[in-house]
């Protein structure tokens, strides 16, 4: 559900392109002993009515189990949410950041037709997010059509089992849990990249669609750069927790379908490279 918006939106298009039969896909296939552990790297949030590549749905289709970062079908996610982004009372917004970091998330929020001064009891992180889903709805983009909505969608209606890396509580904590200092470096960071979003957008979601994981390393990098902190809080140190989960699938006999952030399988210690490390054979579909 969280990861870092900003660095996933540019991975985000107003348009997908169309793969040709000699790309590869955001797609790994992880041979165990028994069994194939496919991971397929998410883009939380498409534009209306983009089909998901048949190659993906076969990996797909052969699962007995999907396993997202978390179970996005879980009824608490809303209500929880909204409990852990609240600030302690007495706190504002505009407390919490300071002047010019408030005046500078107020102007990005505006012309979104998003009020600043509704965001006031928020924590930082949280109101920050409402301004890039709202840039990217202004994209055309919504999470009903990413990834993770399709394939639970999907999963629900052919009675696969739905499973999550991380609880709806863990994800909320890699967020909530970050101390002011850090939530301003995470608002500082998303309103850096935020203009020339659409920009890296077009350019950026061709390394998607045709599978140049090389591409999307670079794009992730170069989002972080700044904050090495917050890309170990929110990438690594959760590559390292589910690389765990994903060998004990590999003990198993059936086959698993796993999608998550693409920025967690590509690079330096991705979940993919982490697997090899670990002896895995990892192979790009």
């Amino acid at each position: 559900m969280i990861t870092r918006i900003v660095a996933l939106a540019w991975l985000l298009a107003i348009q997908v392109a169309t793969c040709t039969a000699a790309d590869l896909h955001c797609l790994w296939a992880v041979k165990g002993a028994r069994n194939t552990v496919y991971l397929f790297g998410s883009l939380h949030l498409l534009p209306p009515g983009t089909a998901l590549p048949a190659e993906v749905m076969r990996a797909y289709e052969g699962a007995s189990t999907v396993v997202l970062e978390a179970d996005v079908t879980d009824p608490t996610i809303q209500a929880a949410t909204l409990e852990r982004a609240m600030l302690p009372a007495g706190q504002t917004l505009a407390s919490a950041l300071g002047p010019d970091l408030y005046a500078r998330y107020a102007a990005a929020a505006k012309p979104l037709g998003l009020d600043p001064a509704l965001m006031s009891p928020f924590q930082p992180w949280f109101a920050v997010t409402m301004v890039e889903l709202a840039q990217l709805a202004s994209l055309g983009l919504q999470p009903e059509a990413g990834v993770e909505m399709q394939v639970s969608a999907r999963a629900k209606a052919d009675g696969k089992r739905i499973e999550g890396l991380e609880t709806v509580s863990e994800q909320l904590s890699l967020l909530a849990g970050m101390s002011m200092s850090e939530q301003r470096d995470f608002v500082e960071s998303s309103l850096e990249e935020f203009a020339d979003a659409p920009r890296k957008l077009d350019v950026l979601v061709q390394a998607w669609t045709h599978g140049d994981a090389k591409a999307i390393d670079a794009a992730g990098v170069d989002a972080f750069q700044a904050y090495p902190a917050l890309h170990r809080r929110l990438v690594t140190d959760r590559n390292r927790r589910w690389v765990g989960t994903l060998a004990r699938l590999l003990d198993e006999r059936d086959d698993y379908f796993v999608a998550v952030g693409v920025l967690h399988l590509v690079g330096r210690d991705s979940v993919v490279e982490l697997l090899q490390q670990r002896g895995y054979t990892v192979v790009q579909q």
